[in-house]
């Protein structure tokens, strides 16, 4: 929960800037990013630039945005173990983030920054094309805005202040200055407003939409603890009934999931996502890579259906391995039938339970927290639980619901 559950509250709020910020200067637009008027100068040619941001978005399968949140917070909060021996992947198990981490500065920090870059200069570059028809232009300045505020939102959840830039010039990338966690989230704040007003309700979900960036303002809202706003943004997804808890909980990570408000889109040539190809193992004759922890384990209740159908099992040397198994397919040959999922609605009536319980709303958060607890089979809690039974129950649907996702 976003009170106290670190799967919310990540640990890293402590951890110094760990790349100089000289390093930003090695921000390029890259070549899956076409920038410049001359790009800009139709619908198709502006639609391929902005597509461009989801490509480098996903364009590793450890980055932050493509599996890097998943995996390596997931050590910190204790949801996964793994042999590794790697020292930087070591030092998230401990806790004991060091500012020469790799994963930190590449994975995490020049990733977010090197997409931060390229949609300032969509945004830029769209702000001033006369060629681009009005309709497509509120279009894709709506999804680059919401890829900056994704971006910067996750910046500011893992490392607190951090240079804010919103432009491509020069003078202002070559030697810029921490910005106060406030600044950040008013321009999140900003970007994801603008976003819900120009973005279409319809459309493709591997595209952000007015109900992402609604789940994604609840999100924002449940951090920033304005409980009613996160409450608003919860139901503005959940009420207009366009997406339902899938009871198929095997299939529930399937690219066709009816509870999938967004995803992005394989393009690696494995065709898989990078939870997939990093969680499953490359056979069932040894130990997995990836292992889920036996606190993790143990948050299960009995009867959980999510244990069955989202945790495999090996069994090695007469002791029994369980690794993350929402997702299917390691690699594949074919199209990807799983595409990295950013949001889901059960999270968007979890998120709405906890903004209830914390405005003393115990009948609707209960109704909240049995809708999930009724796919996964369990019995449902009533108000006749204490306000800090009720927060605790709801932590623990949290925690079992979203494990080793974001």
């Amino acid at each position: 929960m976003h009170t106290n559950f670190p799967k919310h509250r990540l640990l890293f709020l402590l951890l110094v800037c760990c790349t100089s910020c000289k390093k930003l200067l090695q921000v390029d637009p890259s070549g899956e990013v076409v920038t410049g008027q001359i790009v800009f100068s139709n619908d198709s040619s502006a639609r391929a630039a902005v597509t461009g941001l989801y490509i480098k978005m996903m364009s590793n399968p450890a980055f932050l945005f493509n599996g890097g949140m998943s995996i390596f917070t997931s050590r910190s909060s204790d949801e996964i173990t793994s042999a590794s021996m790697s020292r930087d992947e070591q030092q998230f198990a401990n806790n004991n983030l060091t500012p020469d981490n790799e994963i930190i500065s590449s994975n995490f920090w020049m990733h977010s920054y090197a997409v931060i870059y390229a949609a300032n200069s969509c945004l830029e570059n769209l702000a001033n094309s006369s060629s681009v028809s009005v309709s497509r232009r509120k279009q894709l300045m709506g999804e680059a805005r919401f890829i900056r505020a994704f971006s910067y939102y996750y910046l500011a959840q893992l490392f607190g202040e951090v240079p804010l830039l919103t432009t491509t010039r020069l003078e202002d990338n070559i030697k810029p200055r921490r910005a106060p966690v406030t600044a950040i989230y008013q321009l999140v704040r900003e970007d994801l407003k603008q976003a819900y007003t120009d973005l279409p309700l319809e459309g493709p979900n591997t595209i952000p939409n007015k109900l992402a960036t609604a789940a994604m303002l609840a999100r924002l809202h449940c951090s920033l603890q304005d409980w009613q706003q996160a409450e608003t943004f919860a139901s503005a997804v959940i009420d207009l009934g366009q997406h339902v808890p899938t009871t198929d909980l095997v299939n529930a990570f399937l690219r066709g999931s009816p509870e999938t408000i967004l995803q992005f889109a394989p393009v690696g040539s494995h065709n898989s996502t990078a939870e997939g190809l990093r969680f499953l193992p490359v056979n069932y004759n040894y130990p997995p890579a990836y292992m889920l922890t036996d606190s993790l384990m143990a948050a299960f209740e009995t009867g959980d259906r999510r244990r069955t159908a989202w945790t495999g099992s090996i069994s090695y040397n007469d002791r029994l391995f369980y690794f993350p198994f929402k997702y299917k397919t390691k690699t594949s040959v074919s199209a990807p039938t799983e595409f990295n999922i950013v949001f889901r609605l059960p999270e968007l009536y979890l998120l709405r339970a906890e903004a209830r319980l914390q405005q003393g709303k115990f009948s609707g958060a209960a109704e909240d927290i049995n809708v999930i607890r009724a796919r996964a089979g369990l019995n449902p809690v009533t108000t006749s639980l204490s306000r800090s039974e009720l927060l605790s129950v709801c932590e623990n649907e949290f925690r079992v619901e979203l494990f080793t996702e974001w």
